[in-house]
């Protein structure tokens, strides 16, 4: 799951969590959070799934990824060491393990408005077109199947989000079913 500020990551990440577990009480699902890389951005975002299998009753909901390092560093003005022969070994490794990018943008005045209200130390309103522009050219550019969603002002209502959810994992079902990492 990638995603910018204010667009309802804290709701779909466990709610999808949550899917899994009902739908296969018997497999094991974690959650991987990752935030701006502190070692190698391999080590950072390849290493935790090298052992990963496809198909062996374990899933992993990866909680802002990679494709945050591809946005944040333009924003923030600060460097990245995700460069692009890292950024595309990392979308190997996901790709081979039937990875799914569901992508949930919004539009930048919405965003501007939101970080406005919550008033972030960080991240203020006045760089809301360049993270939503990041993370939409991050999505033109990977090699991972994606759900893009988008995020409106109002919340979706219970019935729509449920559909998202349903829609997540049985997409991410048949992704694992045709992953080829052995």
């Amino acid at each position: 799951v990638e995603v910018h500020e204010c667009a309802g990551k804290p709701t779909l990440v466990p709610a999808l969590a949550g899917a899994l577990r009902r739908l296969r009480p018997g497999d094991v699902v974690e959650r991987f959070a990752k935030g701006p890389p502190k070692r190698d951005p391999l080590d950072e975002y390849g290493a935790p799934l090298y052992g990963y299998r496809p198909g062996t009753g374990y899933h992993v909901v990866c909680d802002r990824w990679h494709v945050g390092e591809s946005v944040y560093p333009a924003v923030l003005g600060r460097s990245t060491r995700l460069d692009w022969p890292r950024w595309y070994h990392i979308e190997q490794q996901l790709v081979a393990r039937g990875a799914l990018l569901v992508s949930l943008t919004g539009d930048p005045a919405g965003l501007a408005d939101c970080l406005a209200r919550r008033g972030d130390d960080v991240v203020g309103p006045q760089h809301a077109a360049v993270i939503v522009a990041g993370y939409r050219q991050a999505v033109y550019r990977t090699l991972l199947t994606v759900l893009p969603y988008r995020v409106f002002r109002t919340p979706p209502s219970i019935r729509r989000f449920t559909d998202v959810v349903t829609t997540i994992i049985s997409t991410a079902t048949w992704l694992e079913s045709r992953a080829t990492v052995l």
